[in-house]
């Protein structure tokens, strides 16, 4: 196959097979592969798709870093698809239930491939609407109108005693939480670009609306994501800085440590019940507690597992499936998968800021080194948490879990990552062709 970035094509599909088989060792050592045939069938349709889409972008996309965003999602599909599974065998479910797990992460990750061409169709759209300067004031409207709406449903259709912001509607549930980060990304990016500056500070403070909306009803950490995501985005991967927001996100920053600092010195005397009750607890339980169990099972766990690993499964981490999946993908493949997540998301972050602050400042790149962003905190973020160096907060990794809203989100950020506007309007113009060629 010819691929046009050869060295990065190597070094991607090296660090793709070393995980596939670091990865399914677990599963052969252990009694759950040989106690059912389809369970390694089950993971390789997991994996399947990813390689799938990495092998398009080897051929058709030239950037080594959008190479590499495949290569940070296969990495850590494999993890996931190998380990929850065997995470759920191990802590004595019954077969069927591993199964129907095993299943729901084979058709996530189906979901995911096939959401990525779609958000590439809806970015090439967005691109098409705004390089019309007399849509500017609709998109403007549009997304306001979204986040508003948006804002109004996590305020009044989330329990807001809960400390979560899922939103149930019939049989369905919604994570509020993910959609609102999408939004704060496409908000961020059009706020940058159009042209008249009561639009761009309207769509920058919409942002800022619907994470403060987040915060009031307990959730902590897709707002905290989405800042720290914004400030890595602003200083290191865009080439345009703004004097107002280089002042304000220092100040927002120090506000928020300050607050912590305030209401940690008050929490005797905070209500006990309402917002201000749980924040502080929060606060108290994740940061200034000497320790905090979730975090001492899961440095545990990664103990457990040493190096290369281990079959067995005895210490109960809470959020061991989401917020602290990587503990887990830890225990039963080692510190060894821990290395290649890392080979995969430095040269990532480095070619993508070397990429976008040299490229041409246009829509869509924002919204790729945004998307990058995003994926490089959360992962660190992650990594940095479970090792007990920042605190604990609701925010797993991305390509992880068995939500349909989290492979959403996930869809999201990987399809603006390797979005190439030349691939994808020659593929637009050849399925043109095609038709007018079938017409005819």
């Amino acid at each position: 196959m010819y691929v046009k970035n050869k060295k990065a094509f190597v070094y991607c599909c090296m660090l793709i097979a070393l995980s596939f088989i670091i990865t399914l060792r677990p599963m052969i050592l252990s009694t759950y592969a040989s106690s059912n045939s389809s369970s390694v069938l089950l993971y390789l349709g997991t994996f399947l798709p990813m390689l799938a889409l990495f092998l398009f972008a080897s051929r058709y996309i030239e950037s080594a870093f959008r190479m590499l965003g495949c290569t940070l999602a296969t990495v850590l599909t494999l993890g996931n698809a190998s380990t929850m599974p065997l995470l759920r065998y191990t802590s004595a479910y019954e077969m069927d239930n591993v199964l129907a797990y095993s299943k729901s992460l084979c058709m996530n990750s189906l979901v995911t491939v096939l959401l990525v061409p779609a958000v590439w169709c809806f970015i090439w759209f967005y691109k098409l609407m705004y390089d019309e300067p007399k849509h500017h004031k609709w998109l403007c409207r549009i997304y306001l109108g979204i986040s508003g709406i948006l804002a109004l449903a996590i305020f009044f259709l989330t329990d807001k005693d809960s400390g979560t912001t899922i939103i149930r509607l019939s049989r369905i549930s919604l994570q509020a939480a993910l959609p609102v980060m999408i939004f704060s990304i496409l908000g961020l990016s059009l706020s940058w670009h159009i042209q008249k500056r009561g639009m761009r500070i309207a769509s920058l403070a919409a942002v800022g609306v619907i994470n403060t909306v987040l915060f009031l009803r307990g959730e902590t950490g897709i707002p905290l994501i989405t800042l720290l995501s914004f400030c890595l985005w602003y200083y290191l991967l865009q080439p345009i800085g703004y004097p107002l927001v280089s002042v304000l996100l220092p100040i927002v920053l120090g506000s928020g440590v300050a607050g912590v600092i305030v209401i940690h010195m008050l929490a005797s005397v905070l209500p006990t019940t309402g917002f201000l009750h749980t924040l502080s607890t929060k606060i108290e339980g994740r940061i200034f507690s000497d320790s905090v169990d979730q975090v001492e099972r899961a440095l545990r766990s990664i103990r457990t597992g040493g190096f290369w690993g281990s079959n067995g499964y005895n210490i109960n981490v809470p959020e061991a499936s989401s917020d602290f999946c990587l503990a887990t993908i830890l225990h039963y493949s080692g510190l060894i998968f821990l290395v290649l997540l890392l080979a995969a998301a430095i040269p990532l972050f480095y070619f993508g800021a070397k990429y976008y602050t040299n490229k041409k400042h246009d829509l869509y790149a924002d919204l790729g080194s945004i998307s990058t962003a995003v994926v490089y905190t959360m992962v660190f973020y992650n990594i940095l948490m479970c090792c007990s160096y920042l605190p604990v907060l609701g925010s797993q990794l991305p390509f992880t879990g068995v939500s349909i809203t989290y492979s959403i989100l996930s869809s999201f950020l990987l399809g603006a990552i390797t979005y190439s506007n030349e691939t994808v309007c020659g593929l637009i113009d050849k399925l043109k062709g095609g038709l007018e060629h079938a017409q005819c």
